[in-house]
């Protein structure tokens, strides 16, 4: 893996609403590695399988359940990384500019120098199994690979 690859960090989630009490994630941050048949091969360091309950009268929303899974992603973003790419399918990350202003802050004070958040809408279907398996477990699970 190059200097750069190793400098940037894709943080792919997949997020769902079960229903007005729930919502699941699965998250997985990677590296990219080239080939040498040119193609790219993910490398994930960190998975986590999470899951969010309502508590008390306060209702779940994916829009700020989506900034929390951000941040805690955030947290197990490796040392020598210096850019973040975060990548995600659901419409409320269409409106990335405000993730990136929330996150940015956060991760400048990890070291991370760049934040980038797309809207992703090819299925990456290793963080959907990832949330499926919180909403088995009713609980969240985060392993460094």
């Amino acid at each position: 893996m190059s200097a750069i690859e190793e400098a940037v960090t894709y943080i792919n989630i997949a997020i769902t609403k079960i229903d007005e009490d729930r919502i699941i994630a699965g998250v997985e941050l990677v590296k990219r590695e080239g080939t040498e048949a040119g193609k790219a091969s993910w490398i994930p360091y960190v998975v986590m399988s999470l899951y969010y309950a309502r508590e008390g009268d306060r209702r779940l929303s994916v829009r700020q359940t989506l900034l929390s899974v951000c941040y805690e992603a955030m947290r197990y973003v490796d040392d020598v990384t210096e850019t973040v790419i975060y990548r995600c399918g659901s419409d409320c990350f269409v409106r990335s500019i405000e993730y990136r202003e929330h996150v940015r802050a956060f991760a400048n004070q990890r070291g991370v120098k760049t934040v980038i958040v797309r809207h992703h809408t090819k299925f990456i279907p290793n963080i959907m199994q990832l949330a499926n398996d919180a909403l088995e477990r009713g609980e969240s699970i985060i392993a460094a690979l």
